[in-house]
């Protein structure tokens, strides 16, 4: 029957999720024999292909990468971007005529479950690289869950998240006026205001 292998990767690959894979059974000095991934595809729906260009084009630190180059790696290129971060980043970067380093940057930004569709679907939402970075590197794989159900968890959190700014996300995101958490911060802001201006 069907048995548990251990295998090797930095692709975005998390518990439960089905996966078409490539690689190679190989035998690691420190954990011993296990398959490790070269390339991968998902069945969990597709990247969210503007917000993937707007990480791109906006990240300070990728270099050659303007808006016309994100919105191509984000749509024709984004299955070679994403599915193959495991590879010598030398080739990476030939393949996709990008500078090593920005490649370098991607696959450590992106190493880890979910990363490169959590940060995609925040930057949709009007979040920032930096900040969708550091969502995820917060929460996790829970990253989009706990922004979508609960946006008001920013303020406080995140760097750069007062009441107005995570309330533009939380229309982005379709929640509604009256959620608790919003009325709570809401109220919250309002009052740190009116002390901030004095009688």
């Amino acid at each position: 029957g069907a048995g548990k292998i251990k295998f090797s990767t930095r692709l975005p690959i998390s518990d439960g999720e089905t996966i078409d894979g490539l690689g190679y059974f190989h035998t690691d000095p420190k954990w011993g024999d296990e398959f490790k991934f070269q390339s991968f595809s998902d069945h969990d729906g597709n990247i969210d292909a503007d917000g993937l260009a707007y990480y791109l084009s906006h990240h300070p630190k990728l270099v050659g990468v303007g808006k016309k180059k994100a919105e191509e790696l984000a749509t024709k290129y984004v299955d070679v971007l994403l599915t193959s971060l495991d590879s010598p980043a030398a080739d990476l970067a030939k393949k996709l005529s990008l500078p090593v380093e920005t490649i370098e940057i991607l696959q450590k930004e992106f190493a880890g479950s979910k990363s490169p569709k959590s940060i995609a679907k925040l930057c949709s939402y009007g979040v920032s690289p930096k900040q969708a970075a550091a969502i995820v590197q917060k929460w996790g794989a829970d990253a989009l869950r706990v922004i979508e159900l609960d946006p008001f968890r920013l303020i406080g959190t995140i760097p750069g998240f007062a009441f107005k700014k995570t309330d533009d996300v939380a229309r982005a995101v379709g929640l509604p006026k009256t959620h608790p958490s919003r009325i709570a911060a809401g109220i919250k802001f309002v009052l740190e205001a009116a002390t901030d201006h004095g009688p």
